[in-house]
């Protein structure tokens, strides 16, 4: 197994906006990568290749995040052809003491594909198992191509976030799922979650404190393909160390 991987990044504009940063030009920065991974476990391997960009900018209060990536190669042994586009924008809302985040997140699929090669051939994979960075904290799908077989995956999500006490953060995130291939199926939901967290800092320094709880609705695509098959609650409880370059 061996993954090799280029990244390069480009300064847009100047200024940069702020909260606070009435009149300055827009900022941000385009970053582009390509990643190659392999897996020789049998004769069967994979040889990936992964390129895309994304772009961040503000303008004024207002800041977005555009990433598109493409995915080509061999899949288990058969050709593998996929992608991957999201975006987001956050505004800041009550002088800056919160902030509301739309976003949406589409990650291809394939039900056809899978059912002939037995393989998700048609489905982006992130590779880096960071999905409840993205897909919800209950973490129903850290590995998409798997739990949605071979279907996909999109994410139409509404986040607000509000400052409290000193340093902390209250969150509120809906999320509704949806396949990307609703090929045969009745309808594309796979399930909506809501997560409500609230993060403190602590007197150690470098260290947070995470609370949270989810909850989660099945939908008929959820259950019809074995992704989501009942409603589910969760809470959680964890300590975060956090690592800031001074």
């Amino acid at each position: 197994r061996a993954l090799f991987g280029a990244w390069a990044e480009l300064p847009l504009g100047g200024g940069g906006g702020s909260a606070g940063g009435a009149g300055e030009g827009p900022g941000g920065s385009i970053q582009l990568f390509a990643l190659h991974d392999r897996d020789n476990v049998d004769w069967r391997g994979t040889r990936r290749t992964t390129v895309g960009a994304y772009l961040l900018g503000d303008l004024g209060p207002l800041s977005a995040r555009v990433e598109g990536a493409l995915q080509r190669g061999d899949l288990q042994g058969f050709d593998l052809s996929a992608d991957m586009l999201n975006g987001r924008v956050t505004l800041p809302v009550f002088e800056g003491r919160g902030d509301v985040t739309f976003w949406y997140d589409r990650y291809s699929g394939d039900a056809q594909a899978f059912a002939t090669d037995g393989a998700p051939t048609g489905a982006f994979d992130d590779l880096f198992g960071r999905n409840h960075r993205f897909f919800g904290f209950a973490d129903l799908f850290g590995d998409v191509p798997t739990v949605t077989r071979g279907r996909g995956i999109q994410d139409v999500a509404l986040r607000l976030g509000w400052g409290v006490l000193d340093g902390g953060r209250v969150g509120v995130d809906l999320h509704r799922f949806l396949v990307a291939d609703d090929a045969g199926l009745t309808n594309a939901r796979l399930a909506d979650e809501l997560d409500l967290t609230l993060r403190l800092p602590t007197t150690w320094t470098g260290f947070d404190l995470l609370a949270g709880v989810s909850a989660v609705w099945a939908g008929d695509a959820g259950r019809a393909i074995g992704a989501v098959t009942a409603d589910q609650l969760y809470g959680y409880l964890q300590l975060n160390a956090v690592f800031q370059d001074d």
